[in-house]
Parts: structure tokens; C-alpha cells; sequence
């Protein structure tokens, strides 16, 4: 009668798209980063590439002490970028970040969801991104070396969205959601990296081979990073495959990867 029941219950939330877990089991990004949390990662600056209009509150939450460094493309979204800012404290950054430190690159927008964007070349079968936007290009390491040298409010030009507190710089909590531009972001922040901690990256399953999961692992890894966790996977509406998902990246020899037993003895 258990059986059936459980089974029941599991049936009718799936229906309606939920899903029945062990409350041990880390699901959303929020609980990914709650149990780095408890295990002691406390960063000065949480790095946030791919901001959009409404930010990613559970990063922010997560770290209430760190300070932020938002990077934004989108011309569209600089009065959410001030607003965080101003609120919490660090540098709002209005610039493209790629692999190399220089000249412009073109912002492919979805006008009907306009916080979704991308710098990546847009196919015929990809419509819906029909709004362009000719944006500066940074490496991560190049804005970095910028904020550490000339930390004074307008030392970026127009680029400097908004600026509040003295620049506290790592160790860093990073997170990458940039629609396929991940594997250019990380090419462009090898410096940064170096202090970072935590990295976190949306992951897509469809779209360019060249930037698929295997790709962005593997790219991690000569980074120095390996795969840690595995949260936030969404489904294609198009046919309820997996389309993406959040990867938690550690650094390989750090101290959240000392022991390799699977339990206690």
C-alpha cells in the first residue's frame, strides 16, 4: 500500500511537471550554493557574467557579505545593473567579455524576452533574436586588471555603470550564463581564475557542438577546474528534453576536493 501510494503521489506531480525528491538532494542553484556555504566558502567578490534585467538573487543571497562585479552587454538593462549596485555594493560593468580584450562585437537581443541575449553568430533557425546591438568587448582578466589599477568611479568610462565601496578583489565566487559564450569567457579570464574558488556555468545541451557540455568540462579542466555539482536543469519546451543546466566547478587540487573517500570509515 506504501508502494502505491508513493507511486501515486509521484505520478500526479509529474503530471503537472513537478518532481519527488529526497530533501538530502541539491536540486536549484540555491541549494547548490547553500552547501558550499557549509563548507566554507566565503568570498570577497561574487562575479556575475550575464546579469540580464533581474540578476540572479540566489548567488547574491547566498554570499550576503560579498561584494559584486556585474557584467551586462545588454545597453537595456543598465538601470538594473545601478540598482544592484547601489544596493549591495561593488561595480556594475556595461561591456561584452570574450576571449580577447578589444573592439566591439554584435548583441543578438530577443525582443520579446529581452533579458535573453547572446554575442554568438545567430542561425536562420533562431528568429527570435531579432534586435542587435553593437556592444564593447573585454577579457574578464582585462576589466579586472582595470578595476585594481584605476579603481576611481568614471575609470572605465561609460562602460562603468555604477560603483559603490573600495574594490575588494577575490577570492571569487564566479558565475557564467552567457548563451553558448562560456568557453570565450573563460579563454579571456585565465588571471582570474586563478583566484577563483567556485565557478558556476549554465551548460546547453543543443545549439553549437563546439560549446556543448563534453566541451566546456574539458575546457574547465585545463583551467585547473573539475565538475563538482549538478543543479537547475531545465527542458526544452520543445520536447521536454534536458536543453541545460547549471555546472558547479571547483578547482581540482583545492580544498573542497582533499578527500576522495566516498563515506567515513
Amino acid at each position: 500500500m506504501k508502494q502505491e501510494a508513493k507511486a501515486w503521489i509521484k505520478g500526479a506531480l509529474a503530471s503537472r511537471g513537478y518532481q519527488l525528491v529526497k530533501a538530502s538532494q541539491r536540486i536549484h542553484l540555491s541549494s547548490a550554493l547553500q552547501f558550499l556555504v557549509d563548507q566554507g566558502v566565503r568570498p570577497n567578490t561574487v562575479i556575475d557574467v550575464g546579469v540580464a534585467s533581474w540578476g540572479t538573487d540566489e548567488l547574491y543571497d547566498a554570499f550576503p557579505d560579498a561584494d559584486l562585479l556585474l557584467v551586462e552587454p545588454n545597453r537595456d538593462c543598465r538601470d538594473a545593473l545601478s540598482r544592484f549596485v547601489m544596493n549591495r555594493g561593488g561595480r556594475g560593468v556595461n561591456v561584452a567579455l570574450g576571449a580577447e580584450d578589444e573592439g566591439t562585437v554584435v548583441l543578438s537581443v530577443w525582443s520579446e524576452y529581452p533579458g535573453c541575449s547572446t554575442t554568438m553568430e545567430v542561425n536562420e533557425d533562431r528568429r527570435e533574436f531579432d534586435v542587435h546591438q553593437e556592444v564593447r568587448l573585454r577579457s574578464l582578466d582585462g576589466l579586472i586588471k582595470d578595476l585594481v589599477s584605476n579603481d576611481q568611479p568614471g575609470s572605465l568610462g561609460k562602460d562603468l555603470v555604477a560603483s559603490r565601496g573600495e574594490w575588494r578583489g577575490g577570492p571569487y565566487v564566479l558565475k557564467v550564463d552567457v548563451q553558448g559564450g562560456e568557453i570565450d569567457v573563460m579563454a579571456g579570464a585565465r588571471e582570474t581564475l586563478r583566484e577563483c574558488t567556485v565557478v558556476v556555468i549554465e551548460v546547453l545541451l543543443y545549439g553549437n557542438p563546439e560549446r556543448d557540455a563534453g566541451r566546456v568540462i574539458t575546457a574547465m579542466r585545463d583551467y585547473g577546474f573539475v565538475l563538482y555539482d549538478i543543479v537547475g536543469k531545465k527542458h526544452r519546451q520543445l520536447d521536454r528534453s534536458l536543453g541545460c543546466f547549471d555546472a558547479v566547478f571547483v578547482q581540482e587540487h583545492g580544498t573542497l576536493r582533499q578527500d576522495h573517500r566516498w563515506k567515513q570509515d
